[in-house]
């Protein structure tokens, strides 16, 4: 079973989401939280997305795991808050010659 990844950043409302994600799949869906640094296991192979959760870091910090993710378009993203904004700001920064 393909599983959604869902990055916490220190959110207050990341098990919220993965508790949605569930119930409205009806059970189907298996959501796994994962801290930035887990992103090296992710791969279009084991997932059926990634939600990158809010918090209160500030977007100033490049990941090249979280670049990797974002680049593979195998692999949707939903970005929440903190999430959107930073994977707008890459994608940005990856379009932008």
């Amino acid at each position: 079973m393909k599983r959604l990844f869902i990055v916490d950043y220190g959110s207050q409302y990341t098990f919220l989401l993965a508790r949605r994600f569930r119930s409205a799949a009806g059970g189907g869906v298996f959501c796994e939280i994962i801290s930035p640094d887990q992103l090296v296991s992710v791969n279009s192979a084991n997932c059926s997305g990634v939600v990158f959760s809010g918090g209160p870091q500030t977007v100033g910090v490049v990941s090249i795991e979280e670049l990797r993710v974002i680049r593979d378009p195998n692999i949707p993203i939903l970005g929440v808050c903190y999430g959107l904004f930073k994977k707008t700001i890459f994608q940005v920064a990856l379009t932008d010659d």
